[in-house]
């Protein structure tokens, strides 16, 4: 690794979820708004048609998959980069400390 840290910088970690829910918050918002757009497109009278609910059934699953797919993605990630046979660099670093009470 020549003198880089492979370490994951985790300081700003707080900032990163923040933002990342945001992204998730906004794009929830997103597939509701074009839902409803194709509702319009599609002239739908009637939302709670077995038609209607199918198609919405098959979006969501369609968003279920990609967070499969988003969540097997991370998890191999970590499985790789934990392998030391694969990655001798260690991607987390721990500290232990000890504290005796009462004191010594």
């Amino acid at each position: 690794s020549e003198g880089k840290s492979t370490l994951l910088y985790l300081d700003d970690k707080e900032q990163r979820l923040n933002n990342r829910y945001k992204e998730l918050d906004e794009t929830g918002k997103k597939i509701t708004g074009l839902l409803k757009e194709n509702g319009e497109l599609l002239k739908v009278e009637n939302y709670d048609s077995d038609a209607w609910k199918n198609y919405v059934d098959y979006v969501d699953q369609m968003v279920l998959e990609g967070f499969r797919k988003i969540i097997n993605c991370n998890l191999m990630f970590f499985l790789r980069e934990t392998d030391s046979a694969q990655n001798p660099d260690p991607l987390f670093e721990s500290q232990l400390q000890l504290q005796v009470i009462p004191t010594l």
